[in-house]
């Protein structure tokens, strides 16, 4: 069969750029401050002896109250959860029907100290699994909610809007 004598409708382009700042913690208000604070005193408490890469995840919720999570490897590799799940299952657990109003992502080895002359140059963005979680996350509470992304020398990446990170995210089937 020859394809080019298929009609075929016109393909939809679309075109979807991730938009983020970069700055300090103090450069994105006394909440992310309080975030990102939080997130280094539980970073030390990730559970990560094979990766050695310690992740840590702060909520702010809308009424107002922080929830803290971090990564928990198991040597069965699809056993452990990253620290945004873990966060986003607390959030579930305390507070039922708690929402999110802002999430900061802390990331790094162990081995690296939370000095600016050996941390982590980039900050890391959740994996896929945890990107789909916060999905869920916005669609429960039908809000989205900003983003922020730190690495170990305390560089933070602000995405406003959560969602963007999956943009062809798998809603229902």
């Amino acid at each position: 069969m020859d394809l080019s004598q298929v009609p075929f409708s016109k393909p939809r382009m679309i075109e979807k750029c991730l938009a983020y700042r970069i700055g300090k913690a103090e450069d994105f208000g006394e909440n992310t401050v309080r975030m990102f604070q939080r997130a280094r005193e539980v970073w030390v408490s990730a559970y990560a002896p094979y990766s050695e890469f310690y992740v840590a995840a702060v909520v702010l919720t809308r009424s107002g109250s922080m929830l803290a999570g971090t990564n928990q490897e198991n040597a069965s590799y699809p056993v452990g959860i990253c620290a945004e799940r873990v966060v986003l299952s607390a959030l579930s657990c305390l507070e039922q029907g708690g929402e999110v109003a802002a999430m900061l992502v802390l990331a790094g080895r162990k081995n690296q100290a939370m000095d600016p002359k050996e941390g982590s140059r980039n900050p890391v963005a959740p994996c896929g699994m945890c990107r789909q979680a916060l999905l869920e996350q916005i669609k429960r509470q039908n809000a989205d909610f900003p983003l922020f992304l730190a690495n170990t020398m305390g560089e933070i990446w602000a995405i406003d809007s959560a969602a963007d990170l999956l943009p062809l995210a798998f809603y229902e089937f």
